[in-house]
């Protein structure tokens, strides 16, 4: 009987010691410390007119190839640590990644906090293809760049986050000479807590550009015009208006212009079509 008791004793003892060394999980599996973060790939516009070489060169510029080996990230919490990101690497082609496009890169379970930076490894095998040509792109710096978050918090909490990496091909692409182009990323990042604003612009003939000014920026966007459909989306706004400009590079038609369009963080403002007239 006596040790029976003993042993009931050390039963609930242990019992209760049990519940204090399991680590709580969530539902998925994954410890409650941590969240998915996942990382998407897009060319989104610049915060400034692109790159002349884009602009003058569409047409001819058919394919503009990044090759991405691998990412890292930093938080805030632990800035003398890069935590390897998963990442299908690879080659990508940001003409197809313009106007909304993007593209999932991959999902990492990372220790929930405040993302200071991203860095990014290339590769060398970057291109672009122009005039039916495919033509290397030489990196015009050490291969690995270091990305700050800045103007914005970008923050791994209870929920699971998508990272947009913006890497504008308008101005990462610079001309050396004739036929001959080197690769300079210019690269942002921007979550979902912004607002997006989309629509149509035709026609073909006018070679639209279309300016969003919000706040101190303006983004400017090329129209897609694959099957003729004159779409563009600007995303990454983080004020509540925007003013939006047409703008003819034909010189035989005319700009035009919406004021004061309200947008709001999280959704997609759509403007509808607007037509360019001789």
């Amino acid at each position: 009987m006596k040790r029976t008791t003993v042993v009931s004793l050390a039963l609930l003892c242990l019992g209760a010691m049990i519940p204090a060394c399991i680590k709580v999980t969530t539902p998925g599996g994954g410890s409650s410390d941590k969240q998915d973060l996942q990382m998407m790939l897009t060319d989104d516009p610049p915060p400034t007119p692109p790159d002349s070489v884009l602009i003058d060169a569409m047409a001819s510029i058919t394919a503009v190839n990044v090759d991405i080996e691998s990412m890292s990230i930093m938080m805030w919490s632990d800035t003398d640590h890069w935590e390897p990101l998963d990442i299908m690497p690879g080659v990508y082609n940001l003409l197809n990644l313009r106007n909304g496009m993007d593209t999932a890169l991959g999902t990492t379970h990372l220790k929930k906090g405040q993302v200071k930076a991203i860095k990014v490894v290339f590769g060398n095998q970057s291109s672009v293809t122009a005039n039916g040509i495919n033509v290397q792109l030489g990196l015009l710096f050490a291969p690995t760049v270091v990305v700050p978050v800045t103007n914005d918090t970008i923050q791994l909490g209870d929920t699971p986050l998508q990272l947009w990496m913006d890497i504008d091909a308008g101005r990462s692409i610079v001309e050396l000479a004739q036929g001959n182009f080197g690769l300079k990323p210019f690269i942002r990042l921007f979550t979902t807590n912004s607002a997006s604003i989309k629509g149509i612009v035709m026609p073909h003939a006018s070679a639209p550009l279309v300016g969003v000014i919000s706040g101190s920026d303006t983004l400017v966007a090329l129209p897609s015009f694959t099957g003729d459909s004159g779409m563009w989306e600007i995303r990454g706004i983080k004020t509540a208006t925007v003013n939006v400009f047409f703008h003819a590079t034909a010189s035989s038609y005319h700009d035009t212009a919406l004021l004061d369009v309200p947008v709001v963080r999280g959704t997609i403002t759509d403007v509808g079509s607007v037509e360019l007239k001789q």
